[in-house]
């Protein structure tokens, strides 16, 4: 594994050989060794050959190190021939099973998706920032467990079918840049390669439904056919669902670049420092 390089990344994906105790979602104990799909400060992505239940506490210990840890299982990704793809998050944010140690700015980090949420058992609502673990789970099962000041509790939240009040958090800052010695200039925050639905909103071109390329705490990627001005103000929604509940950011559209093979266009979306989110219409 590359050391240097896992420590400027959120995300990487390697087979890390990993020890898992807990209880199946029968309730029957069980030990299986497997490993990691993907590794991240804050949890990771594992394959299990027994079914999990969405907020449960499993024991995993790194066989190559033999540091163990409790973590918190986010939820269900993917089923696979090789077996289920779960998201796992740490319970002790401080933590650091993969030997990767803390990536630079991680004490900053912030969402990578805001979505307006509802618990299920109180209802109440509330906008709510999805790390990429989070966001993964979500997409696959439409349900993400939170806690909920009002249940005082652990709870599951699924996306509001309610409009959002006016008032919404800030959106996120677009990506900081800095130089490299050679005169480039590299991006501080790394994108994500995460499929999920977005909608860019215009004037122009009305609501276009895209799936993005990548994300990040500042942005994202997607392709099209229509033509957007690089610099040209839009609103940008991820994920994306139809009917209410969507959250849609002030953004601009940071660069363009032409796939000639495709016919299409590769566009990159940044969030516009202290603009605000907004309900949908």
């Amino acid at each position: 594994m590359d050391i240097g390089r896992i420590r400027q990344s959120n995300q990487i994906m390697t087979s890390i050989r990993i020890l898992v105790v807990g209880n199946d979602a029968r309730g029957t104990v069980f030990v299986e060794e497997t490993r990691t799909i993907v590794v991240g400060y804050r949890g990771a992505r594992i394959v299990l050959a027994h079914p999990l239940n969405t907020d449960q506490e499993i024991s995993v210990r790194n066989l190559g190190t033999g540091v163990e840890l409790d973590m918190r299982v986010i939820g269900l990704v993917a089923e696979r021939p090789e077996g289920y793809h779960y998201a796992v998050g740490f319970t002790n944010t401080g933590a650091d099973i993969w030997g990767i140690g803390k990536p630079p700015g991680a004490e900053h980090d912030m969402a990578v998706a805001n979505v307006y949420l509802e618990c299920t058992h109180c209802h109440d609502r509330q906008a709510v920032g999805l790390n990429e673990f989070e966001v993964e789970a979500f997409e696959a099962q439409g349900i993400v467990s939170m806690p909920c000041k009002r249940c005082r509790e652990q709870s599951f939240w699924k996306r509001s079918t309610v409009e959002p009040a006016a008032k919404a958090p800030e959106a996120p800052p677009p990506p900081l840049k800095k130089k490299e010695e050679d005169g480039r200039e590299r991006r501080r925050e790394k994108r994500l390669v995460l499929k999920m639905k977005a909608c860019v909103r215009t004037d122009t071109y009305g609501d276009e439904v895209v799936p993005t390329e990548n994300v990040s705490k500042g942005g994202f990627g997607f392709k099209s056919t229509h033509k957007y001005g690089v610099g040209a103000i839009v609103e940008v929604c991820v994920p994306y669902a139809d009917g209410s509940g969507n959250i849609f950011n002030i953004a601009k559209i940071a660069g363009a670049r032409p796939l000639l093979k495709e016919g299409t266009m590769a566009y990159g979306v940044a969030y516009l420092k202290g603009a605000k989110t907004r309900p949908e219409k």
